[in-house]
């Protein structure tokens, strides 16, 4: 075999090895987020804590509110002109994966968006907006691969007490993929972000928010 080939077959092998280390682990810019989450500020929204949502089994504990609540409802989900040009369907893939989350768990009596109906019971209404988020684009992931970038995307929660009005928990709930994984699966984890996040935050409302019943 010709020298140049050689090196050819011993430099893709390299590349292949490190592209199946890097998929088998989180990012650099993964880990050292999941260490600092949750407990730091927010550099979008100001004095709010910022808390990293990685999977369903890695969602960080936190203290249930003291009251019990019969309807969970979906009152906004907003998000800037900017974020909405561009990611024209992220907020409500992300709504939809909430409630469907939710009423996976047949724990409350409603969970929905409707703010016109009455429901009977105590309610807590929740409001969201996307704070901060990027989504990479299938050309990029099929050009640059990994190089591409992590995408991640971060929404403001604020849940409220329907009768008092008054703000009962407050997060910047955050997640993001790993470039190398995006890579190796063609894109499907940039693309499904908005509905992994929505799935990921109707599991930690659950887990805060406790039920009546």
């Amino acid at each position: 075999m010709k020298p140049y080939r050689i090196i050819f077959f011993h430099v893709l092998t390299v590349v292949f090895l490190l592209s199946l280390f890097a998929c088998a682990g989180p990012s650099k810019q993964q880990t050292q987020t999941s260490k600092e989450q949750p407990g730091t500020e927010s550099k979008v929204v100001q004095g709010v804590e910022k808390i990293q949502l990685e999977s369903m089994d890695n969602i960080p504990k936190m203290a249930p509110l003291k009251a019990a609540y019969d309807n969970i409802i979906l009152r906004s989900f907003e998000c800037s002109t900017q974020i909405k040009k561009d990611y024209p369907h992220a907020a409500i893939f992300c709504k939809e994966s909430i409630i469907s989350q939710l009423k996976s768990k047949k724990t409350y009596r409603h969970v929905t968006d409707d703010t016109n109906k009455k429901f009977s019971g105590k309610s807590i209404l929740a409001d969201m907006k996307i704070v901060d988020m990027r989504i990479t684009s299938g050309a990029a992931r099929m050009w640059g691969g990994a190089f591409a970038g992590n995408s991640f995307m971060d929404v403001l929660l604020e849940l409220r007490d329907a009768d008092t009005k008054k703000v009962v928990h407050q997060k910047v709930l955050s997640t993001s993929n790993n470039a190398f994984g995006a890579a190796w699966s063609g894109g499907s984890s940039d693309r499904s972000l908005p509905s992994d996040l929505g799935t990921l935050i109707g599991e930690y409302i659950f887990r805060i928010v406790p039920s009546t019943k």
